[in-house]
């Protein structure tokens, strides 16, 4: 994960009058570790204290306030999460995109299916995501949230291709190849839930964000695990 933020030219502070407890670095990694572990800040802030070696490794003068992660949640400028994501291709080595486009919603609420037949209330989503992914690689190269779909989808692929032609460019042959996006998505569903923690829209937006992020380690992981074992 440094390597991506090194990569981006993520600084280290965003200004020089800041307390320079914790730096920015630390808390995008804290932050995207919270998503893996599927915890509140609270929660996440107690399992710190038996996280030693992450704790180590981040080099954590002390543990942070879960306010103060959760704070920085909601401040972080959007346009730099993005810069993160895209970044995550770049590193990949990969020499060209083969874009795929797909959307899905996320839910305000943990019910299950079984309860929301039962009781019968509507599955309300509250928040759309859309993707551009390299569908080799299956990493995602940008985003697009939303509110929860009143209209088609359709609407967002336009930027999406638009910023995705800027990082690296894309194949046309290949643009209709998007079931490897439903795989991603899938992905990220069954490895950090399809209902959102926050509730203001903001925070929410930001944990998408994040979600993605800590997707794209996850899977950059996996490809230099397996490129590893190859050779």
């Amino acid at each position: 994960m440094f390597r991506v933020l090194k990569h981006a030219r993520i600084p280290l502070f965003s200004n020089r009058k800041s307390n320079h407890i914790f730096t920015i670095w630390q808390r995008i990694v804290l932050v995207t570790i919270r998503q893996y572990e599927g915890k509140s800040y609270r929660m996440f802030v107690d399992w710190l204290f038996e996280a030693y070696y992450l704790r180590s490794f981040l080099r954590l003068s002390r543990i942070p306030h879960f306010t103060t992660l959760q704070k920085f949640t909601g401040r972080i400028n959007n346009a730099l999460l993005e810069k993160i994501i895209s970044t995550f291709i770049v590193i990949s080595g990969t020499k060209h995109i083969f874009v795929g486009i797909d959307s899905t919603g996320f839910r305000m609420t943990s019910a299950s299916q079984y309860y929301t037949d039962r009781t019968g209330l509507r599955r309300k989503y509250a928040k759309l995501l859309s993707i551009g992914a390299d569908v080799l690689q299956q990493i995602i190269c940008t985003i697009k949230i939303r509110r929860a779909p009143t209209r088609h989808d359709n609407i967002d692929f336009k930027p999406i291709i638009t910023r995705i032609a800027e990082i690296r460019g894309y194949s046309k042959v290949l643009y209709n190849q998007q079931n490897k996006d439903e795989t991603i998505m899938s992905v990220i569903k069954r490895l950090f839930g399809e209902h959102l923690m926050s509730r203001l829209t903001r925070t929410q937006n930001r944990e998408l964000s994040f979600r993605c992020i800590t997707y794209n380690m996850h899977r950059l992981t996996n490809l230099t695990i397996l490129m590893m074992i190859s050779t």
